[in-house]
Parts: C-alpha cells; sequence; structure tokens
C-alpha cells in the first residue's frame, strides 16, 4: 500500500513538473513575441519621412480638385495605412480640407472607417501612383 501511494506521488511529481514545463514555454513564447512586435514598432519609428518638396511644389500647383466634392482648394493627405507608418511625399491625394480632416460623412480622419469602406487602401494607392506618374511624364 506503501508502495502505491509514493508510486503516486511520484506520477503527480511528475505532470505538475510537466504542466510547470509547459507553462514556462507558454511565457517564453508570449514574451517573444512581445520582444518581435516591439522590435517591428520601433522599425518602424526609426524610419525616416520621404520628402519630395519638388513633387509637393508641383501637386499644389497643379489645380487639382478635392477628389471627393472637386473643391479647388485643396491640402495633400498622405495614404497611409496605419497612423504611425511613415509620411510618404510620393503618396499624395487631392483633398478639400473638410474632407481631409472634418467631415462626419467621409473623411480619412474625421470618419476614418466610411473613408476606408469608400476608398480602400488599394484604390488610394492606385489614385496616388497614377499623379506621381503624372509628375514623372509616365
Amino acid at each position: 500500500m506503501l508502495q502505491k501511494k509514493i508510486k503516486m506521488l511520484s506520477i503527480a511529481e511528475q505532470l505538475n513538473e510537466e504542466i510547470r514545463e509547459d507553462e514556462e514555454d507558454d511565457f517564453y513564447y508570449e514574451e517573444d513575441y512581445s520582444k518581435s512586435k516591439q522590435l517591428r514598432k520601433n522599425a518602424r519609428l526609426k524610419q525616416k519621412a520621404l520628402k519630395d518638396k519638388a513633387y509637393l511644389s508641383w501637386f499644389h500647383n497643379q489645380g487639382f480638385t478635392c477628389m471627393v466634392c472637386n473643391n479647388p482648394q485643396i491640402e495633400a493627405h498622405h495614404v497611409k495605412l496605419h497612423s504611425s507608418d511613415v509620411k510618404n511625399d510620393r503618396e499624395l491625394l487631392p483633398l478639400c480640407e473638410l474632407h481631409h480632416k472634418y467631415s462626419p460623412e467621409i473623411s480619412p480622419h474625421g470618419a476614418p472607417n466610411r473613408w476606408r469602406e469608400t476608398y480602400p487602401i488599394e484604390v488610394q494607392r492606385e489614385h496616388a501612383q497614377k499623379l506621381y506618374d503624372e509628375y514623372k511624364g509616365e
């Protein structure tokens, strides 16, 4: 009887040890994931904005109108997937001040969900690329 209890205790200790090892592994992976996420974030923060003053000047002097309402008084909207992404002066869309910042109906800053539904990121990038190609003469 005593040997049976000792054997059962031994099995229980082995199971507890395996559970502790599994928990340590989970913690390790969680920690590793957290570190890699932080490294990706730091890499984005270290990237510098792509500036192109000549293109910005050209963009503002072309007489573009707002792509939503055709208002001739425009601002340059930088196309970005995430707010933490680096600004690229070669990916611009012409928007009036209302549709750039404030409109609750459609605006990348005022109503971002509706903006992305109406103009998915692929459409925004395609339109911005057409404008840049026009600038380059392609």
